[in-house]
Order: structure tokens, then sequence, then C-alpha cells
């Protein structure tokens, strides 16, 4: 959440900071339910398919336990550009 806020608030560049906005409104907004989210899941045994050689679709809903801020973040976790601000394509 603090990240998407400081994205948001930064002046070097509008366009990262209008993409940021939203998603930082959002966050703030439910700031209470993802944290419950969070803390509903600590210090349970959790079943990741094997020691060695885990099972990914187990591990990745256990380490992504908060659904609503997967769902609020999901379509912004790949960049289609550099996030530093000092950073340009070429």
């Amino acid at each position: 959440m603090y990240w998407a806020q400081e994205l948001a608030a930064q002046t070097e560049d509008a366009e990262l900071a209008a993409t940021f906005a939203t998603l930082a409104k959002a966050l703030t907004e439910n700031e209470q339910k993802i944290v419950a989210e969070f803390k509903a899941v600590q210090g349970q045994r959790r079943d990741i398919g094997g020691y060695y050689k885990a099972d990914p679709a187990k591990t990745k809903a256990i380490l992504r336990p908060e659904p609503d801020l997967q769902r609020r973040t999901g379509r912004r976790t790949r960049l289609s550009r550099p996030v530093l601000p000092n950073s340009r394509r070429r």
C-alpha cells in the first residue's frame, strides 16, 4: 500500500502517478480487510506437497493467501515499463 501511495504521489512521472493512483486508493480503502486476510493464515501448518520438491500450485496458494489484495494488484504485477523514476525505455 505504501509503495503505491508513494508512486501515486511522486511528481517526476505523471503517467506513473496516474497508473498507481487508483491502486493506492483501493489499497488504502481496503487496508483493514487485507490485513485481516494476512492475519487469518498466520501460524497455520500448510501442506506444500513435499519438502524438497514442493507443488507449485499449493505453494502459490499459500504464499498468496490474501484474495482481496491479489484481485487489486494482479494486473499490475507486471508493468509494461520500468518503475524507477529516472529509467526510460530505449
